[in-house]
């Protein structure tokens, strides 16, 4: 799956993750902007359940900023992008993607160690 990013203007920078498990960050992660993730869904293939023909499973990012933020989980809602506004006293970003649906429930978390990312001026 091929995916444009949203990058512009109104964000720094971006995470990109790859079907093929590699990791590219473009740009810069700072506090005090924006930044968009964008997730292949190859990834984590494994919950595509429906409830009369309509999808009910989805990705969720769950994210949290250091060194006061608790997780907090969104809905990429089938949409394989999503901006996250850091905070201006955030020192790294953490984060992993769980699929859920009536199939189960799996995570991409970098092994349980989850994905962190410093964060810049």
């Amino acid at each position: 799956m091929e995916v444009q990013t949203k990058t512009d203007a109104s964000t720094s920078g971006a995470i990109e993750f790859f079907k093929d498990w590699k990791i590219e960050v473009t740009g810069k992660l700072k506090r005090g902007s924006s930044i968009e993730i964008v997730y292949d869904y190859d990834r984590l293939p494994l919950v595509r359940s429906s409830y009369v023909g309509v999808p009910n499973w989805d990705i969720y990012v769950c994210y949290r900023f250091s060194p006061d933020q608790k997780f907090r989980e969104k809905p990429m809602l089938r949409d394989p992008s999503y901006i996250l506004s850091i905070p201006e006293n955030a020192e790294f970003l953490e984060l992993y993607f769980w699929n859920v649906g009536n199939g189960g429930s799996f995570y991409d978390s970098n092994y349980s160690q989850n994905f962190h990312f410093q964060l810049s001026d």
